[in-house]
């Protein structure tokens, strides 16, 4: 019994209803979720390109990628 109580406390402490959620918060969130698919797409294409075609071309796309999950970085910390 015990155990179920921990877990149903813990689900909605981490599972927000979309009630409770503001039109400012689920914005933040999409963002984010691209933030994150354009750095998985860029280091997909960075790794790819560093051992298909250049080196340093690879390494600027790579560079580029890290800036993206560095702005999605700083907004989930500021916990945006």
């Amino acid at each position: 019994m015990i155990e179920q109580d921990e877990l149903r406390r813990s689900y909605h402490r981490h599972h927000h209803s979309d009630d409770n959620a503001d039109n400012g918060s689920r914005r933040w969130f999409l963002l984010r979720q691209c933030l994150n698919a354009a750095f998985l797409i860029l280091s997909v294409a960075g790794i790819t390109l560093w051992y298909t075609y250049s080196r340093d071309i690879g390494i600027y796309t790579l560079i580029a990628a890290t800036a993206f999950k560095f702005a999605e970085l700083s907004m989930r910390i500021m916990n945006l």
